[in-house]
């Protein structure tokens, strides 16, 4: 994602229509997105372009996700929106948790996503321990 967190910080023209420099960067985080996601365990990735937007739904574990970077041009928040959904047409789902478009962004999308995984095992581990 380094590539796409170095496009993200240049700053866009702004136009009516598709800039060189967005054209840039949708490319480039589909391409890493997708790696990403399909390392992280996801399915089913659909990914579009909005204006100067990139979002998209996938599945880990039969959960559907969706996400959004937000308008590029302005970087109110600086980071990518990702909640669950309930399918692939809900974009009002669940809870809005948020990645910082940072050297960080892998290992933090990654314990969004597998948070519960993360808290199964600790639960498991805690059994096994004697409370008394």
């Amino acid at each position: 994602m380094q590539k796409s967190i170095r496009l993200y910080q240049q700053e866009f023209d702004s136009s009516s229509g598709l800039t060189p420099q967005f054209d840039a960067f949708r490319k480039c985080f589909k391409k890493e997105i997708t790696a990403l996601l399909k390392s992280l365990g996801a399915t089913d990735i659909k990914i579009k372009y909005g204006h100067f937007e990139v979002n998209g739904f996938f599945t880990i574990n039969n959960q559907a996700w969706w996400f959004n970077t937000g308008d590029v041009r302005f970087k109110v928040m600086r980071n990518m929106l990702i909640r669950k959904a309930d399918n692939y047409n809900d974009f009002h789902g669940g809870i809005n948790q948020f990645v910082d478009y940072d050297g960080n962004f892998e290992d933090n999308l990654a314990r969004i996503l597998n948070w519960r995984m993360i808290w199964l095992q600790f639960m498991k581990s805690r059994k096994s321990e004697t409370l008394w």
